[in-house]
């Protein structure tokens, strides 16, 4: 009990500050201690585990801000097609749509066309007549202003309208242009060229050259890009196809030609693929087909114009059978669009005006078809086709009557005041519909590009 005892003492080995079991530095209750220690081989396990929780818990949150969005994306913001696809042609009307599918399997019969959700009925005079032609209504649908007869995208007041071609390059898109006559050829011209008279094909020709505004040209009329001297039908010495594969276009003038143009590597392609009408060798829907191809691989979507102006030229000529085979024509390079275009894709084939007055008449069988409506019907022993105006008309010094007459003789058909019929499919087709005009179809179009 002594103060100086070694038990009590404050020097003493138990209590002294410096105990190794009181020090801070002890073993025991040192936080480098194995015990206490983060590190330590008890806690480690249990960290681990946080960890990929943690991480786990963030790869489910990004996937459901990612679904989220998509799901947003989806449902609150208007998307736009990929593709924009546009036909025009003379005479797709009530009458000659009938008559086509009468022609193609017999009433029961129905078209590619027909099975479009989406139809309407298209106001097609130009801005000074009644009656509308194709330079007209065509430049009314590509810059929404109606112009004067054979104008091509230049309103009455002789201003110069943008196009829906230029629109499309503004938003990036590719562009594309195909006929199956004339590129020059005013449903075609109306597109890319400004001129007071569709009939000026050579500065026509000219404008698709110096403007450059296709990655994609396939179409007829070669004869309109070259010089005279060599087979064209120029007066100012140029040769405006080697111009074209100057500026880096591969040039083609006929199918082998295309076929050597790989899609692949992003050609821009000059198909001048006759001096006036394209081949029966190439037809429309195989000039669609190989189109879609040479855009489709682009990045950005395409914008791709289609002018079937066959239809037209037989028309000019009464040619009756000719009409209903370029009708059917046009339906198949329809369906080709839709078929290799995708689901993404704004389809839209409108009717530009008519021409001669066609008429299926009489009693036709329901089963008759083909050259079964040819001729004279033998139940009404009249003309089972008929014309109001074209060079079938009777003259003074005919003899005998035409197969399919017409009843005022002209040396070329001429216009009727008729409306032309619009089908579409597709992404933004959902405001076709009613009585239209060419500048409705313009600001439709322009929203999707």
């Amino acid at each position: 009990l002594s103060p100086q005892s070694s038990v009590l003492s404050p020097q003493s080995s138990v209590l002294s500050p410096q105990s190794s079991v009181l020090s801070p530095q002890s073993s025991v209750l040192s936080p480098q201690s194995s015990v206490l220690s983060p590190q330590s081989s008890v806690l480690s396990p249990l960290s681990s585990c946080v960890k990929r929780r943690n991480l786990i818990l963030a790869f489910v949150l990004i996937g459901l801000f990612l679904a989220a969005g998509r799901l947003y994306f989806r449902t609150y913001v208007r998307q736009k097609p990929f593709a924009v696809i546009l036909f025009v042609t003379e005479g797709l009307t009530p009458a000659r749509l009938a008559a086509a599918r009468q022609y193609s399997g017999g009433s029961d019969n129905r078209l590619g066309l027909e099975y479009l959700p989406k139809v309407a009925l298209l106001r097609s005079s130009a801005a000074d007549y009644a009656v509308g032609d194709g330079a007209a209504t065509a430049s009314a649908i590509a810059t929404g202003t109606r112009t004067n007869l054979r104008a091509v995208a230049i309103d009455p007041a002789g201003r110069m309208r943008s196009t829906l071609v230029d629109l499309a390059r503004v938003e990036g898109r590719s562009t594309g242009l195909v006929t199956d006559v004339g590129l020059a050829e005013g449903g075609a011209a109306a597109f890319y060229a400004r001129s007071p008279d569709v009939r000026e094909a050579e500065s026509i020709a000219r404008q698709l050259t110096d403007g450059r505004k296709f990655e994609v040209i396939l179409g007829g009329g070669a004869g309109d890009f070259r010089d005279v001297m060599k087979g064209g039908r120029r007066q100012d010495s140029r040769d405006l196809d080697r111009e074209l594969q100057g500026a880096g276009y591969s040039l083609a003038r006929n199918a082998a030609e295309l076929d050597a143009i790989p899609a692949w590597t992003l050609p821009r392609v000059a198909g001048l693929l006759g001096d006036d009408l394209v081949p029966d060798a190439l037809p429309l829907s195989d000039l669609v087909r190989r189109a879609i191809q040479y855009l489709e691989k682009r990045p950005g979507g395409y914008f791709l114009v289609v002018h079937a102006g066959a239809s037209d030229r037989a028309a000019l000529m009464n040619g009756s059978e000719a009409v209903l085979q370029r009708f059917l024509e046009l339906d198949r390079a329809v369906a080709t669009a839709q078929q290799y275009a995708g689901a993404r894709t704004l389809l839209i084939a409108a009717g530009l005006h008519e021409t001669g007055g066609f008429a299926l008449n009489g009693y036709p069988l329901r089963s008759d078809r083909g050259v079964a409506l040819l001729g004279i019907n033998p139940t009404s022993n009249l003309p089972a086709i008929t014309w109001a105006t074209g060079p079938n008309g009777r003259q003074p010094v005919d003899t005998a009557a035409k197969q399919d007459p017409a009843a005022s003789f002209s040396l070329g058909a001429v216009g009727t005041v008729s409306d032309a019929l619009v089908f579409a499919a597709g992404e933004g087709s959902e405001s076709i519909g009613g009585v239209m005009e060419p500048g409705d179809l313009f600001e439709l179009i322009r929203r999707e590009l």
